[in-house]
């Protein structure tokens, strides 16, 4: 993380690097109360916590009671490029677009565009997160370019591990 950080964020930016290996949730709340808590890089130790991240009760606790944006990163030792932020959107967890905004903010300098796409199973509707996917895309800071996407598939979960390994251009960011 603190190689990740020194290479992409620009260096007026304050980070404070933060390890725990107690309970992520208790941990975060003792940091949201600091005035500048305004984003988490979670380094991904093992692939079935970012299973848990995206669809387990994890995600659900930390998606109802943090408004900051979480960006997980890949266990390996090696700087992810950025050119886009792949933005994982369910309808049930709206994003916290003010707080996507001061991400962008932090990693101007390389992110290029951000890519936002929901995964549906058969038979969901795609009216309502079709909805929302443009309504986030259209207010993107001027000039920034976003594109979204749904997509289809029968286990959402995998088929986010599955276009994150064909996307390595960029990272993937939960919220």
């Amino acid at each position: 993380l603190r190689t990740f950080v020194e290479n992409t964020v620009e260096n007026t930016i304050p980070v404070e690097l933060e390890v725990t290996t107690s309970n992520l949730q208790a941990f975060l709340h003792e940091l949201e109360q600091s005035v500048n808590f305004d984003m988490v890089f979670v380094g991904m130790k093992h692939k079935s916590f970012l299973g848990k991240m995206l669809v387990g009760n994890t995600a659900t606790k930390l998606a109802n009671d943090i408004s900051t944006t979480i960006v997980a990163l890949p266990e390996e030792n090696v700087i992810p490029k950025i050119e886009t932020l792949y933005v994982a959107v369910k309808k049930e967890y709206p994003l916290n677009e003010e707080e996507f905004h001061k991400c962008i903010s932090l990693l101007l300098h390389n992110v290029k565009r951000v890519h936002l796409f929901s995964v549906l199973k058969a038979g969901e509707s795609e009216e309502k997160i079709t909805t929302i996917l443009q309504r986030i895309a259209h207010g993107m800071p001027p000039g920034f370019p976003a594109t979204y996407e749904v997509q289809r598939a029968g286990n959402p979960l995998k088929q986010i591990k599955s276009y994150m390994s064909a996307n390595t251009d960029g990272i993937l960011v939960i919220q």
